[in-house]
């Protein structure tokens, strides 16, 4: 196509009909290595508006599920400390302002900013697909994306990568997001692959894959309580389907909630001497943690009812067989 005369009278092709244009996306659909070009562009990137750019689209070029895993993970990444980027500088670090004179935290933080908000947009968004699976589902079962999960929801600060609890109730999309997300991950971590209606989605795994993935669960579980804790929603733990499994809760697990209804710090001291004093003026979290044990000491009530009563079944048949009458 002509764009008509330019200087000197001569006729020139449209700018972009003078350049080899790519496209990773379409790359990718015909069976090239879209992800890997993508990442060569990604670690080659000088400026931010470049590295924005690219984010924008890399899940689109993440075909294979290697590939998704590693797309996945590199987004968190990318993504670790977009609420306050100074929050993951190291202390001993003099570099404050880039080259140019600007801040050395603004530009890095939109960057992770972006990351943050395509992760929304193609990771924590919860959409359920035809057998009422989640789509992240099958990529959180992968221990790679799950223990990247973890390290980035680490409770550290105020200023962390969890949603942010606003008093007001006034979250952002991408919060709100963010914290559904949150509710059926921790969710789907303590009923152990038992989903959402009951869906199960392990299919043909082997007995040494689903032991594998339960013992992550399992000691992810402390982390996942003070996530809760941090979200002010520690009563989730008494709602849980799974009961059989909630209750069966393992020291770790009372200890890390003994720890916060205390408000234990680092340094081992506590601020409430008792559960029954945090109660009163401490942490919602007590309040679970005083349920959860009525809870435990009623099961154990009815498992010792339940066993007695069989006990008393078979000593009448064994009675009975001996032709003792009662």
């Amino acid at each position: 196509m002509e764009t008509g005369e330019v200087t000197g009278g001569v006729k020139r092709q449209h700018v972009l009909l003078e350049r080899e244009i790519e496209s990773l996306v379409e790359a990718r659909r015909y069976g090239y290595c879209g992800w890997e070009r993508w990442k060569e562009l990604f670690f080659k990137a000088e400026t931010k508006e470049e590295l924005i750019g690219l984010l924008h689209f890399g899940f689109d070029v993440a075909s294979s599920r290697e590939e998704q895993v590693e797309c996945v993970c590199l987004y968190l990444e990318v993504a670790d400390g977009f609420r306050s980027f100074a929050s993951v500088i190291p202390r001993e670090s003099n570099h404050w302002r880039d080259p140019d004179g600007s801040p050395y935290v603004k530009s890095r933080q939109e960057i992770a900013q972006k990351a943050r908000k395509m992760l929304c947009d193609k990771f924590f968004k919860t959409v359920e697909d035809k057998n009422y699976l989640f789509s992240w589902v099958p990529l959180i079962v992968e221990r790679a994306v799950f223990e990247k999960l973890i390290w980035f929801f680490r409770e550290r600060s105020y200023f962390g990568n969890l949603p942010d609890c606003n008093p007001l109730g006034k979250e952002n999309h991408q919060d709100e997001i963010c914290r559904a997300f949150l509710q059926e991950f921790i969710r789907f971590v303590w009923r152990n692959f038992d989903l959402f209606r009951g869906r199960d989605f392990r299919g043909n795994w082997t007995s040494e894959q689903i032991a594998d993935a339960t013992a992550m669960f399992r000691q992810a579980r402390p982390a996942t309580i003070e996530m809760l804790d941090y979200l002010k929603e520690t009563n989730r733990l008494l709602f849980y389907e799974y009961r059989g499994d909630i209750f069966d809760i393992g020291a770790e697990n009372w200890q890390k909630l003994e720890d916060l209804a205390l408000m234990r710090g680092a340094d081992g001291k506590v601020r409430f001497e008792t559960i029954e004093a945090a109660v009163l003026i401490g942490p919602r979290i007590a309040d679970v943690l005083i349920l959860l044990r009525i809870i435990l000491k009623e099961e154990e009530r009815q498992k010792a009812i339940k066993e007695a009563v069989e006990a008393r079944r078979e000593a009448e048949a064994a009675l009975a067989g001996l032709g003792v009458k009662k």
